[in-house]
């Protein structure tokens, strides 16, 4: 059909090409594969798609997609193919990439809200639309199309002046926006404040390799498992934002230089005096730009990276750790006075050291500048991170209408998301490659004072710093939230009958009687003017109804349920609840799920039952075929098809885990999807239609069971208040890694 009719040559590439006119959709890369007349690999960038629209014109060049996450991807056309004559004429010959953007990642952008479809961005940002599927070639489908691309068009006029109008980014910066982070960084460029890596080139690679090797993200932790609990559910507000201003972390990101020194004795007095009530004096956070050597004595309880049970994943707990060898690892100070918090007594310190900036750049502007919509600041004066939730805590106090409007909640999002990002996320980010297997070694800088060679031919993966990694707020804004935690962990078990049931990175579910005593302990640490503002406030359900003195019932890491029980009529009423684990899979209801488990909690009797709702479903997932290894598998298949694919369950003759995959079918169809032909995502290998007694699809009602029985890895125990773990390392259990993921694990599932 394409060759017949060129349409590719008629209308796409004279506007999108010759033109220069924006290409926009929702869901664009799907879309372009609609229209693609052929694909291939791409050359010059990893695991991407190269796709020509026209097939037998080498001189419209292909379009390059490659996909980031389940949220966003990069297009960009192809080198067009010269004839000899036209290199010889202009030998430099500047290529024009396009302006490609999807909204369903410019969405993403601005509210970190991952869209199904079309309708739900709408909503969102508060466009009508109310679209319906049509297929085949009728008036109503051809209607069907009209107005989706009438609101095509008016969800991007409508996103375009918001970013415009609100966040003062210009529209043809619109295209370049990936994730939230994205916003981040154009407002690091608009204050010109330059990267660490460019303002600090000759920093000490050695001193670099401590400071990574302290570097620890969010504290998780379920503290009571398979008990109901009454809980109040607090929340810090503003985490990193709120501790980047009370650690005075603008300094350090606004600095000419950033210098270090030995500073052992002075830390170990420091270390050795800090008690709880300095936690809550502003002067204390002023003092944590330190990473501390320290042998590990069995007696601490400090972040710990491991596999805990897993060959293929690491993860980290905050246990009690023992090195058996006399092997030392660095830490920040925040870590240390943590664990003197839950533990009594103050770590011995081999070597301190500490980061100090040094002036301020010389090209940020000494000039008010207008960050948002009615907000300026003075960049060699003020901090722009405090004055960005400023704003935000402003307009969620406001008493207009407007403030319960959807793009005002998503505006009001989109500030604090640009806060973090700003303030932590984007100076942590380092960027995976796979390794070229040159045969230059690479030198490997970490705990050690001394360094050691890897052979580059040996490394499936190596990692590039990005253009705003700066490690001293990447490490120390993370300890400072694990700080956040202990102390209020600290104050909570004081109290013979207090107790923790989770902890989240910023939040802690404590017994309600002493959670106000937790927010006045902190409520002295406000940063901001506005006195209004809880530095620890109880959190709201969707619903709009205060977590305090509601059930908590907990599984593990990021699996729990906050609910009522009516006794009476054994009812549960669910509040909140987590996702985590089985919000990839078609066909379960998130809310009845946790229903079932409670049910089976409170009701053991039921438990067949219960588990028999789920019989004849499978547990099954969606995702893109967004690489071109994947696709060799379907060769029926276009680029950013739908398949599904299926959790591990059945092994195959060498004992590997079979993970069974199939193009997309309905939800009628996904009944037998036991018996129908399938491709191993793993291997490739095709597998007939199976009459086996066990089936390669694993059976959901045997998911839901796994699901409520998972383990807490990091604790001992299994129910009740767990144990911290008592972990031990020496020097042959230290290992180096990286951010290597598999393709599956790097999508939604």
């Amino acid at each position: 059909m394409i060759k017949k009719d060129p349409r590719g040559t008629n209308v796409f590439y004279p506007y999108v090409y010759k033109a220069r006119a924006k290409c926009v959709s929702f869901n664009l890369p799907y879309e372009l594969s609609r229209l693609a007349a052929s694909w291939g690999t791409a050359r010059k960038i990893q695991d991407a798609f190269s796709m020509k629209l026209v097939d037998g014109i080498p001189r419209l060049p292909a379009i390059r997609i490659k996909s980031i996450n389940g949220n966003a991807a990069f297009a960009q056309f192809a080198t067009p193919l010269r004839t000899k004559s036209e290199k010889k004429k202009v030998p430099t010959h500047k290529v024009y990439r396009g302006y490609f953007l999807d909204l369903k990642t410019l969405g993403y952008a601005m509210s970190n809200k991952s869209f199904d479809g079309i309708n739900d961005l709408a909503r969102t940002f508060e466009v009508d639309a109310n679209l319906k599927s049509k297929k085949g070639i009728t008036e109503a489908a051809i209607r069907s199309n009209m107005d989706k691309t009438l609101t095509v068009h008016n969800i991007y006029c409508k996103i375009i002046s918001v970013l415009q109008d609100t966040f003062l980014v210009k529209p043809n910066n619109a295209n370049k926006l990936y994730s939230p982070a994205s916003i981040g960084k154009l407002y690091l460029e608009k204050l010109n404040i330059k990267p660490f890596l460019e303002k600090n080139p000759d920093f000490s690679k050695k001193v670099m390799g401590h400071l990574m090797s302290a570097f620890y993200a969010g504290r998780v932790e379920t503290r009571i498992r398979k008990t109901p609990v009454p809980v109040t559910y607090l929340d810090c507000t503003s985490t990193y934002p709120t501790l980047f201003c009370l650690m005075d972390m603008y300094s350090f990101l606004s600095a000419e230089k950033i210098e270090n020194s030995v500073t052992t004795e002075h830390t170990q007095k420091f270390l050795d005096d800090v008690a709880l009530q300095n936690i809550s004096r502003k002067e204390t956070w002023k003092n944590l730009a330190t990473i501390c050597k320290i042998v590990p004595d069995g007696s601490m309880i400090v972040p710990v990276r491991s596999g805990y049970g897993s060959n293929k994943t690491q993860n980290t707990g905050v246990d009690y750790l023992k090195s058996t060898d006399g092997t030392s690892l660095w830490y920040t100070v925040s870590d240390l006075i943590a664990s003197k918090l839950l533990t009594g007594h103050p770590p011995t310190i081999e070597k301190a050291i500490t980061f100090v900036p040094v002036g301020i750049q010389q090209n940020i502007p000494n000039e008010d500048v207008e960050i948002f919509k009615g907000v300026t600041v003075n960049p060699r004066k003020g901090n722009f991170i405090k004055q960005l939730i400023k704003k935000r805590l402003d307009m969620k106090q406001s008493s207009s209408s407007s403030v319960n409007s959807e793009i005002d909640k998503t505006i009001q999002n989109t500030i604090k998301i640009i806060a973090n990002t700003a303030a932590y996320g984007i100076h942590i980010q380092v960027n995976s490659e796979k390794s070229e297997k040159q045969k230059e070694p690479v030198t490997v800088y970490g705990i050690d004072d001394e360094p050691f060679s890897v052979d580059q031919s040996t490394l499936a993966r190596k990692e590039i710093p990005a253009k705003h990694f700066n490690p001293v707020l990447g490490v120390f804004l993370p300890a400072a939230a694990r700080l956040v935690l202990a102390a209020a962990e600290s104050i909570v078990t004081s109290h013979r009958d207090g107790y923790v049931a989770y902890m989240d990175t910023d939040s802690i579910m404590v017994s309600p009687k002493h959670a106000k005593e937790i927010q006045e302990f902190f409520q002295k640490l406000n940063p901001y003017e506005n006195k209004y503002v809880q530095v620890f406030k109880v959190e709201k359900s969707d619903d709009g109804k205060l977590l305090e003195n509601v059930f908590f019932f907990g599984i593990s890491s990021k699996r729990y349920v906050l609910f009522e029980h009516d006794n009476a009529e054994n009812k549960f009423n669910i509040h909140k609840f987590t996702s985590h684990g089985f919000a990839h899979l078609l066909d379960v209801n998130a809310e009845k799920w946790w229903n079932d488990i409670l049910a089976m909690h409170y009701f053991p009797e039921r438990r067949q039952d219960i588990l028999g709702k789920y019989d004849d479903k499978y547990a099954a997932s969606e995702m893109s075929i967004t690489t071109p290894n994947v696709l060799k598998r379907f060769s029926k298949l276009r680029p950013f098809n739908k398949i599904l694919v299926g959790a591990g369950y059945k092994s195959d003759d060498k004992g590997n885990v079979v993970i069974p995959t199939l193009p997309h079918i309905d939800a009628k169809n996904r009944e037998c999807i036991q018996y129908m032909p399938f491709t191993n995502y793993s291997t490739g290998e095709n597998y007939s239609d199976s009459v086996d007694t066990v089936p390669y699809w694993k059976p959901l009602n045997e998911t839901l069971d796994d699901y409520a029985n998972h383990k807490e890895v990091k604790s001992c125990g299994d129910v009740g208040l767990l144990p911290r773990l008592r972990m031990k390392i020496d020097k042959n259990l230290i290992k180096y890694v990286g951010k290597e993921v598999s393709n599956i694990d790097a999508s939604n599932i």
